[in-house]
């Protein structure tokens, strides 16, 4: 189940939230700072210290679809 969530569910809520987010709030900062916090809380409550690993990832994953998003909603 772990490995479930976090190759297919955690980067998809990810992706979403960054991508809604980002449209509604046009600062492409907050979402990954927010991703930050909670994957954060998740690997010191849920998970071992090896998972803080797949938290940077997420955090850039995060950052790169907010600006991907930003950019592409203020060029078109």
């Amino acid at each position: 189940m772990t490995l479930v969530l976090t190759f297919l569910i955690y980067p998809t809520i990810v992706l979403a939230v960054s991508i809604i987010g980002t449209v509604y709030i046009r600062k492409w900062v907050v979402f990954p700072i927010i991703t930050a916090i909670i994957f954060t809380i998740l690997t010191l409550a849920l998970y071992d210290p090896s998972f803080f690993i797949w938290t940077v990832v997420y955090i850039v994953l995060s950052a790169i679809t907010a600006f991907g998003t930003k950019f592409f909603h203020q060029r078109y």
